[in-house]
């Protein structure tokens, strides 16, 4: 999962990529605080598509070659 993560010393924010577990672990730590987002919605016909699903539909297209997502 994607999270993003803010740190208190420096006051910058960074997304991360890792495991709910490992959030767990790094949130222990109490100069770093999980920041909450709203993710905005596209409706496509009857599909509503969020900006996260965008970007990780980008995501696996680049790693992917030759791959025949269509992103919406």
């Amino acid at each position: 999962m994607r999270y993003t993560l803010l740190n208190k010393t420096t006051n910058e924010e960074a997304e991360v990529d890792m495991s709910y577990e490992d959030l767990l672990e790094v949130l222990k730590d109490k100069n770093i605080q999980q920041v909450f987002q709203m993710h905005l919605a596209y409706r496509i016909g009857r599909v509503v598509v969020s900006e996260a699903w965008r970007e990780r539909l980008k995501q696996m297209k680049k790693a992917n070659r030759g791959s025949t997502i269509e992103i919406p």
